[in-house]
């Protein structure tokens, strides 16, 4: 006979990664707030990802956020799973999500 399960659930795994992230960029000049929105908010007991909104100011340096919010994306995919990083300004306009490249740009992407 079984006991019960020690392998941490996929809710506690994308809980662990989301407090790991805000530790991270919680002292990252220009970041206002961060936000946990999304499926991690309900009871739901097998979320499919992790969503974050982060308010920052006009003047933050976006590509520490994004190389920390590629990092969560990446955890949480080594499990089956996701993680977004939405940014908002300070009169809670939606900017985007983080760039998921490690080299972002206009025209970056863009077919030759």
């Amino acid at each position: 006979m079984r006991g019960p399960s020690t392998e941490p659930t996929v809710r506690s795994r994308l809980l662990s990664e989301v407090l790991a992230f805000v530790r991270a960029a919680r002292p990252l000049s220009g970041i206002v707030r961060i936000a946990l929105i999304g499926s991690l908010t309900t009871p739901k007991p097998d979320p499919k990802d992790a969503d974050l909104l982060v308010t920052v100011a006009d003047d933050a340096d976006l590509a520490p956020l994004a190389r920390l919010a590629r990092r969560l994306q990446g955890r949480a995919q080594g499990f089956n799973r996701g993680g977004d990083v939405f940014l908002a300004d300070l009169v809670d306009n939606y900017l985007g999500r983080t760039c998921h490249w490690k080299e972002c740009g206009p025209g970056i992407r863009l077919s030759r």
